[in-house]
């Protein structure tokens, strides 16, 4: 039997545990990131974390060639530290002309790539994956002549640290491996039925071995006919 003495410190102890775990769930912003391998992808049940029409996370419209940064560590069931990316649903709406949208770590150069395009008052959605920058924010950069309402909802985040289980993410600034129109990996345009071969260990940030798969971006335009992509 357990003396009086041991069951006084085994209470306090499930006392500070249930204190934690109650004050994590009442403020999502002092969660810690699960423990696991660097680069390991944590789930999340969908958060809105950005809606520029109701001033979650900015206010809008947000005004063509902006660049706007958003918290999201510390939100919507994220980590405030421990972070390395962030998996987001970025929809625009309301745009007065057409553009696109580069997604990319506050704090750092915006790349020659692009996340999102749309039509001038369409509403259009892209799944992002996203690093985190140094300040715990991501970059949206707009491009358009007007301006568009944007939405953001969190459903995961990647442990950071330096990947080295098999299956990992390593997460890095977007780099554009392809580009036909420009003749950046491929010359085009890309005829019908045809296959097209695009180098991509080794460029980008890539490295040229040790890779089983990569996430990608991937963007038509002036297409000539209606069709599909594998």
């Amino acid at each position: 039997m357990f003396k009086r003495g041991w069951m006084v410190v085994w209470a306090r102890v499930l006392a500070l545990v249930l204190v934690a775990g109650g004050l994590a769930a009442l403020n999502p912003s002092m969660a810690v990131a699960s423990t696991g391998a660097a680069g390991t992808f944590v789930p999340l049940p969908p958060s809105r974390v950005l809606d520029t029409r109701t001033g979650n996370g900015a206010s809008g419209p947000v005004n063509g060639y902006t660049t706007l940064s958003v918290q999201v560590a510390g939100r919507g069931g994220v980590p405030s530290s421990g972070v390395s990316a962030v998996v987001l649903n970025v929809t625009e709406t309301a745009a007065t002309a057409g553009g696109y949208l580069t997604v990319f770590p506050d704090g750092t150069s915006e790349p020659s790539a692009s996340n999102l395009n749309y039509p001038a008052g369409d509403t259009r959605a892209n799944l992002v994956v996203v690093k985190v920058g140094a300040d715990g924010m991501v970059a949206f950069s707009s491009h358009n002549s007007g301006s568009v309402q944007l939405i953001a909802d969190v459903s995961g985040y990647y442990l950071a640290g330096t990947p080295s289980a098999p299956g990992a993410l390593v997460s890095f600034s977007p780099s554009r491996v392809l580009d036909t129109r420009t003749g950046n990996g491929a010359s085009g345009p890309v005829n019908g039925y045809t296959t097209l071969s695009v180098q991509v260990a080794g460029r980008g940030g890539v490295p040229s071995s040790g890779v089983s798969a990569v996430v990608l971006n991937v963007t038509e335009t002036a297409a000539t006919a209606g069709g599909y992509l594998t």
